[in-house]
């Protein structure tokens, strides 16, 4: 009676832990990040990066200052409590209202408008910049996980090979020195996929850090036709779009407008103030129009004026050296496109070619027309044609989604947020 007992409950145990074992991989499964589109990786990095949102806070720091720059305009009110020389308490309230100060308060709020601008500029390049890292971390895991499926492939095929040779190495109708020469090449290819492996990781690990969260796989993204665009107005659609052009171009008009500025600490201020003095001696209220004048120390605004349009003149220069960067990188990339769009059709018709090298030279091997080393060399030209193919596919996408960062024509959701920034 013991021994069914004993059976029931090993039986019980058994399925307890099959049903967490199961559960344990149902979860994990669950767990497990689907693979992540190019666009979700921008969208993520656009949105979510440091940078990003730091540039974003200096946005708010912009409007700030117009709203300080702007309240010039309104009154300004002082109060102040004392003793006269009888030691009678006193108290003066007053009101001032500033009616012309030189267009200091226009160039003030022109500076604010443009910081602005500046800081929406700021923005865009920051996502600009996080979304080339997304692309170049995002593209080298592609091109790397494509070229690790050619080397398992390559690796299946060799040690298909190795099995074929190794039978008829047993059956003596091969030589030894073909089997070792087949294992060795097997070696070799199980070396490149670990070597693949590594680079994956590597790239993986680069991405994760591009995006802050895990990427497991990614999606292969379609291939975008450029093929009826015309360079010139590439060219010039990138220079009208770069946010590195625009923030200097607002920077510009910042310092024009602090320049005007300081002009017109040369000038005189004319006030409206009205006052109410209480208390001591006197005890009157006063309306009164009055002109204030400052040289300050040393005349220093006229030096300061002097400085403003020194930097103005370098910020100038800054700007067109900026010009040539844009156009020097937007030409490589263009150049890129092309080699890499030259290469594909011929690529793909090597990948094509090598194949069916292959199968004849394996059809010729069993009738004795080609050698061992003959069948090894084919799948090894396979192989490097598909590696090839792999790193033009990818290159392509790379330099297509390059061209398309510097137009600001990436994707939708790139342009939504940053006509949605320039709303706010």
């Amino acid at each position: 009676m013991k021994k069914p007992l004993t059976m029931r409950r090993q039986l019980a145990t058994l399925s307890f832990a099959l049903a967490s074992v199961l559960g344990h991989a149902s979860a994990h499964a669950q767990t497990t990040p689907e693979p992540m589109s190019f666009e979700e990786a921008l969208r993520i990095a656009v949105t979510t990066h440091p940078s990003v949102i730091s540039r974003r806070n200096d946005v708010q720091a912009a409007n700030a200052r117009l709203d300080a720059a702007v309240r010039q305009r309104y009154p300004g009110f002082q109060a102040q409590t004392g003793k006269d020389v009888s030691g009678n308490d006193t108290s003066t309230m007053r009101i001032e209202k500033t009616l012309w100060n030189g267009g200091r308060t226009a160039a003030d709020i022109a500076a604010a408008e443009a910081g602005i601008k500046s800081s929406y500029a700021s923005v865009n390049l920051a996502q600009q910049e996080i979304m080339a890292r997304v692309i170049s971390a995002f593209t080298d895991l592609g091109r790397v996980k494509t070229r690790q499926l050619v080397a398992q492939s390559n690796v299946q095929e060799h040690e298909r090979l190795a099995a074929l040779i190794g039978r008829r190495v047993e059956s003596q109708i091969s030589p030894m020195s073909d089997g070792t020469m087949a294992n060795a090449r097997l070696s070799q290819a199980r070396a490149e996929l670990n070597q693949l492996s590594a680079l994956a990781e590597r790239a993986q690990s680069s991405l994760t850090q591009a995006l802050g969260k895990p990427v497991v796989d990614i999606l292969t993204p379609s291939f975008p036709n450029l093929s009826g665009t015309n360079d010139f107005l590439i060219r010039q659609k990138a220079l009208e779009y770069s946010p590195a052009l625009r923030r200097l171009s607002s920077e510009e008009a910042v310092l024009t407008a602090d320049i005007e500025s300081r002009k017109s600490a040369l000038w005189p201020q004319i006030k409206l103030r009205a006052e109410k003095n209480s208390g001591g001696s006197i005890n009157k209220s006063q309306v009164y129009v009055t002109m204030d004048y400052q040289t300050g120390n040393g005349f220093v605004a006229e030096a300061q004026v002097k400085e403003g349009i020194a930097k103005l003149e370098s910020l100038r220069s800054s700007r067109e050296a900026a010009e040539r960067d844009a156009l020097e990188s937007i030409n490589a990339d263009l150049a890129d496109l092309k080699s890499q769009q030259l290469q594909l059709k011929d690529l793909r018709d090597q990948v094509a070619a090598t194949t069916e090298v292959f199968d004849s030279t394996i059809r010729q091997y069993s009738v004795g027309r080609k050698t061992w080393i003959d069948v090894l060399n084919s799948q090894r030209e396979v192989a490097q044609s598909r590696y090839a193919q792999a790193d033009a596919e990818w290159g392509y996408l790379r330099s297509a989604m390059r061209v398309n960062l510097s137009t600001g024509d990436l994707i939708p959701e790139s342009m939504d947020i940053q006509s949605t920034t320039e709303q706010q």
